[in-house]
């Protein structure tokens, strides 16, 4: 089933989505269901909520409707597993911000998701969680503090002495580069945020749980953004990661920025990966094609290192295909345009990507 849609981006693609993401017929719902159903078990797989996710295909395939609801359900069930882990009180804000400042993201910059970098002085909270702490008063001659008992005064008498510091923290680690993920990251305009952001915010989303270039070991950082009781940013990193494969939200992509990414991304790899053995060693990581292979030991300790860090093989395989799906999900939507229906193919008519509109031509497209 394979052609040659992907050839406008690079030549190099079409084999990459094969080995890594397989083809299918968008038009067909078993195949596209299936499809779906098989990428979701890998995410599932990486981030270490398999388990969670097999119950609910089982439910769904047990339903007249099949795996119809397959996106909301598998993001309900990894909702349930990382709304476990609570923020602790005093860091409560941290998940309102987090979870504010994706929205924020997704809100107004819906064709460029994949890999973020925002000026922290537009986004909500400047992208900073406040963490409030008492002092306690100072002593008086006696040794005593000038507002009795600390208990008293930190309920009854703040003004007579102790104070409430509000300790801003940044939401998000910076990830200033280079790295495998960005060039070096330059300093922002705006210097003085009140919690020390002095570059823009970095974010891959498409790759998460792994959102930071520095921070591609196990287990994934993104998994340990924490809830409150009404704000899960981890569930909306992962409709935004998961809807770039889906396909209003790849249609809704400007491909350009993943194939950059995707560029990048390899030419920061594939010195390391190629100097790996083929043969599979005990103990040891070799590869196989475009995967990393864990021979007797966790695929989570073992991987690559160079100047720019540290990449286990769990990651490795799970970033390279995050980018895979994105391109066989978008060589299928292309595949079968003339058929799509009036929401996709009005998504694919206001796709601003040239390599869209050079393979598909808008005239032709309108007449389709």
């Amino acid at each position: 089933m394979a052609t040659d849609f992907l050839d406008c981006y690079d030549a190099a693609l079409e084999e990459f989505s094969d080995e890594l993401a397989g083809d299918f017929d968008f038009l067909s719902s078993s195949e596209r269901e299936g499809w779906l159903a098989r990428e979701w078990t890998k995410v599932a797989e990486g981030g270490g909520w398999e388990d969670a996710l097999r119950q609910t295909l089982a439910k769904l395939r047990q339903t007249q409707l099949g795996l119809v609801s397959l996106e909301s359900a598998a993001l309900a069930a990894f909702s349930i597993v990382v709304r476990r882990e609570r923020e602790e009180p005093g860091r409560a804000d941290r998940a309102l911000v987090r979870a504010s400042v994706l929205e924020t993201l997704q809100e107004k910059r819906p064709a460029h998701l994949w890999r973020v970098e925002a000026d922290v002085g537009g986004l909500p909270h400047g992208a900073c969680y406040g963490r409030a702490t008492w002092q306690p008063a100072p002593l008086n001659a006696k040794g005593g503090t000038l507002a009795g008992k600390a208990s008293e005064a930190k309920v009854k008498a703040p003004s007579m002495g102790a104070q409430v510091t509000v300790l801003p923290q940044p939401t998000f680690l910076a990830d200033t580069g280079p790295s495998y993920f960005w060039d070096g990251a330059p300093s922002s305009q705006v210097l003085d945020l009140g919690c020390g952001w002095s570059t823009p915010l970095r974010l891959s989303l498409g790759t998460f749980p792994w959102v930071y270039a520095h921070r591609l070991q196990s287990p994934a950082p993104g998994l340990a953004w924490r809830s409150n009781t009404t704000n899960h940013p981890a569930t909306v990193a992962m409709r935004i990661a998961a809807g770039v494969w889906h396909p209003e939200g790849n249609l809704s992509t400007d491909a350009r920025d993943v194939v950059a990414a995707w560029k990048h991304w390899r030419a920061a790899t594939q010195p390391l990966v190629s100097a790996l053995p083929t043969s599979p060693q005990s103990g040891e990581v070799s590869r196989d094609g475009e995967r990393l292979v864990a021979t007797g030991v966790s695929a989570d300790v073992v991987g690559v290192n160079g100047p720019r860090g540290f990449i286990c093989a769990t990651a490795y395989n799970f970033i390279q295909e995050r980018f895979a799906a994105f391109f066989a999900m978008r060589r299928a939507l292309l595949r079968s345009r003339r058929h799509l229906s009036p929401e996709l193919r009005e998504l694919l008519m206001t796709n601003s990507d040239p390599c869209v509109r050079q393979q598909l031509g808008v005239a032709v497209l309108s007449l389709a």
